[in-house]
């Protein structure tokens, strides 16, 4: 993710894409809620979506995870 924060910041798309896929691809219900939040900073409607559907997917995955808040 912080990859790809440097690349919206320096304006570099392609390397945004690239790693907006990557994390679309390994979102985990570990990792669901930071995606989640990194994506609405982002404006990636897209990856928000995603973050989204696996929330809604797992939510008893997610929950119960020590890292969810």
């Amino acid at each position: 993710m912080l990859t790809a924060y440097a690349a919206k910041k320096y304006l570099l798309p392609h390397l945004l894409r690239e790693c907006l896929t990557y994390i679309e691809k390994n979102i985990t219900p570990s990792s669901a809620c930071a995606v989640y939040e990194f994506a609405n900073a982002l404006n990636s409607q897209q990856l928000v979506y995603q973050a989204v559907n696996t929330i809604d997917r797992q939510t008893y995955h997610v929950i119960t995870h020590k890292s969810f808040k």
